[in-house]
């Protein structure tokens, strides 16, 4: 069979497996994954070789890409785990791909009068392929991770991007067939554009709701950590609350014990300090966060300084204040525990202006860091961490303040920026 013959027949199903391919991305990975895609490719490839479609009229060789397009998901099937709507997604998108790297081949070759050479149009569709579904896997990589997988919620959107995208094929399929027909390619150029503006409408739909979907899943994680910030206050102040008045009786009673061992006596004052550790900021929620932070860098090793006047920050919600500080302070305990002890050192301070005020926290730290859209990237698993910097950001926001990480040399900075009149509004 002469390779052109194999060209017109494969073409299409082995360009819509390679868009799927790339764009099944994050979808979980069955075990022997390369053999299972292989395998799961001939069903479409088969079917695409062995249908002639002469004389079968212009419905039933139209329905021909359908029926690949079908037979393409037992590769999908095959190699990776999912559910319909996740393969659905999978399949329509790269079908859109590969239907938008097809109709712009197509607009080349008309605008060259369809007369290019076989070889310069194979190279034209491969380099148009190559183009799209490397920037739609780099893209996928980037947004969902593995483990996260593919999830869709909004089935009806799913579906009408489905409904647009069939449309589209059938559309175009008869529009370019007729063009070519009469000899019209500038017919044959303005369906092509249609077709791939068409085509974008439905990429468009599909991301909309797999970044909406990705979207309330932060805020949903982030709401909760808000959540249990609040509990968490509430259950520190008690514990601390305790502890204080504890820590008081003792130093009293330990007047009493003049009979026992002199060094003894100085180890368990010792022992008392550390659990007796004061902050008075102005601010009940950010001293109890100190509180609770200083006991820790305490054990570790850790100085930690605080020159700030908490009273700015009174017109804040207690759980505010204490889950972004408690989120900035761990960070930090993370960020020096693993450094040399000259170096665990944490410092916060305040910095007014007329309208504004700032308060940093800064903080030694090893090796490179890297940020995306301004936030520091996690240098832990993926997965929900990271998402301790986003509801910061997301209280900053919250108050009509700014949020900026920063790094000066080894030093990393966090600076919260907030205006002078937070401290006089009173958020229930």
């Amino acid at each position: 069979m002469d390779f052109w013959i194999w060209y017109d027949k494969l073409n299409f199903a082995a360009t819509l497996l390679a868009a799927e391919l790339a764009v099944c991305a994050p979808l979980p990975k069955r075990r022997h994954y390369g053999a299972r895609m292989a395998l799961g490719c001939i069903p479409a490839l088969l079917v695409s070789l062995l249908w002639d479609g002469k004389g079968l009229g212009m419905w039933l060789s139209a329905t021909k890409y359908l029926v690949v397009f079908a037979l393409s998901f037992v590769m999908m099937v095959a190699g990776c785990r999912g559910d319909v709507w996740s393969y659905l997604f999978v399949g329509i998108f790269a079908y859109c791909m590969q239907h938008i790297a097809y109709q712009t081949h197509t607009i080349v070759n008309a605008l060259f009068g369809m007369a290019l050479p076989g070889w310069v149009n194979l190279l034209v569709l491969l380099a148009l392929c190559a183009l799209l579904y490397s920037g739609a896997w780099l893209l996928f990589k980037k947004r969902l991770s593995r483990d996260e997988g593919i999830r869709v919620d909004n089935k009806p959107q799913l579906l009408l991007s489905g409904v647009v995208l069939l449309v589209t094929v059938y559309i175009s399929f008869f529009g370019v067939v007729y063009a070519l027909n009469s000899g019209n390619h500038g017919s044959v150029i303005i369906i092509c554009l249609f077709s791939d503006m068409a085509c974008l409408l439905s990429l468009a739909l599909e991301q909309s709701f797999v970044r909406l979907k990705k979207n309330e899943t932060e805020m949903a994680v982030m709401r909760h950590m808000l959540s249990a910030a609040k509990y968490q206050l509430q259950e520190s102040k008690s514990s601390i609350d305790l502890i204080n008045v504890k820590c008081h009786d003792l130093r009293h009673q330990l007047t009493a014990l003049s009979f026992a061992d002199k060094e003894d006596l100085q180890k368990l004052a010792g022992a008392i300090e550390v659990y007796d550790t004061d902050f008075k900021t102005g601010n009940e929620a950010l001293d109890i966060v100190l509180m609770e932070k200083g006991l820790l860098c305490q054990r570790k090793k850790v100085r930690m300084t605080c020159l700030v006047n908490g009273a700015h920050l009174n017109g804040m919600k207690q759980s505010d204040i204490y889950s972004f500080f408690c989120n900035a302070l761990e960070n930090a305990m993370e960020s020096v525990e693993a450094l040399d002890e000259d170096r665990r050192a944490i410092s916060i301070t305040e910095l007014c202006r007329d309208d504004f005020f700032v308060i940093r926290i800064e903080n030694f730290f090893s090796g490179k860091m890297e940020f995306q859209d301004g936030l520091p990237v996690t240098r832990k698993d993926r997965g929900y961490h990271g998402f301790g910097v986003k509801s910061m950001r997301m209280i900053a926001d919250k108050y009509g303040g700014d949020l900026i990480f920063s790094t000066n040399g080894d030093i990393f900075r966090v600076d919260l920026v907030l205006p002078l009149a937070v401290q006089a509004r009173r958020t229930t």
